[in-house]
């Protein structure tokens, strides 16, 4: 892993958790009370926050490392990468645990598509610009 991705993957990290507690925490929060089953979320005590502050970090570092593979340079098409990418993991995951699962509703599921989806073009777009910073464009 070069620096470029380490520094991105933590940039990306930090971000991705604070999207989290303003999209989870408080923008959805009534949207995953009313689909969840009773009992199955933790509660704010019970959090694990080494292993949410992990996780945010470790989805930080999977965009690093797409946007870097792809040369991402620009706020735009990073945006875009990271919304495609957000899309097919929350498409892949939540059909997967719904398929499987009774813990939340449809609802939630696709209310959590649409949130990763939103989440991931954001953070890719820090991670883009982040990359891109300082660059000129080259006509060619």
């Amino acid at each position: 892993m070069n620096n470029r991705v380490l520094v991105g993957g933590l940039i990306g990290g930090l971000v991705f958790f604070l999207l989290g507690y303003l999209v989870y925490g408080i923008a959805l929060a009534s949207v995953f009370n009313e689909n969840t089953l009773e009992g199955v979320n933790r509660s704010m005590e019970e959090m694990q926050w080494a292993f949410l502050i992990l996780g945010n970090f470790f989805f930080g570092f999977l965009l690093a490392y797409v946007l870097d593979k792809a040369n991402t340079l620009s706020f735009s098409s990073g945006a875009t990468v990271g919304a495609v990418v957000g899309l097919l993991v929350g498409l892949a995951v939540n059909f997967t645990v719904y398929g499987t699962t009774h813990t939340h509703t449809l609802t939630a599921h696709f209310a959590d598509i649409i949130a990763l989806t939103i989440m991931s073009a954001v953070v890719g777009g820090v991670i883009g610009w982040w990359y891109g910073r300082g660059r000129t464009a080259t006509v060619g």
